[in-house]
């Protein structure tokens, strides 16, 4: 998730992404009370039946949460610039916003950049995520 609706890569591309990934890992979803606004019981009924998704009580949930992946996929947004900080290998998806501006730092993190003109989705598929992952997993 994010702040901004705009910022955020669909939920149904990130559940593709999942997908792609089994089974050479484990694919966790971090929901926090905006995405369960957003994207209403259908959409997380459905996520809760095919992967893990936790919702995190507190910012030290978060932390631990996310400072046990092996690799972190998110929006522009807080937890990705949070593991990001915390060395944990980061892929930060960004559409609207300028990485060179709002990208999180560091030598383990990968930023795809969309097109937003390309759609809600903005150009950046599965697969390009899936491969961004390989290939920081290897790093």
């Amino acid at each position: 998730g994010s702040g901004g609706r705009a910022k955020c890569w669909p939920a149904d591309s990130f559940a593709e992404l999942a997908r792609r990934m089994r089974p050479q890992c484990q694919p966790v979803f971090v929901l926090g009370p905006t995405e369960y606004e957003r994207m209403g019981s259908a959409v997380i009924d459905g996520l809760l039946d095919e992967f893990a998704v936790v919702q995190p009580a507190s910012l030290d949930h978060l932390l631990y949460d996310i400072s046990s992946t092996d690799v972190y996929v998110g929006n522009d947004s807080g937890p990705t610039h949070l593991a990001a900080a915390m060395g944990v290998p980061t892929i930060a998806l960004f559409g609207p916003t300028n990485p060179a501006i709002w990208g999180p730092r560091g030598a383990r993190v990968s930023i795809i950049r969309g097109d937003v003109g390309r759609g809600p989705e903005w150009g950046i598929s599965p697969e390009q995520v899936a491969a961004a992952i390989v290939l920081l997993k290897r790093a």
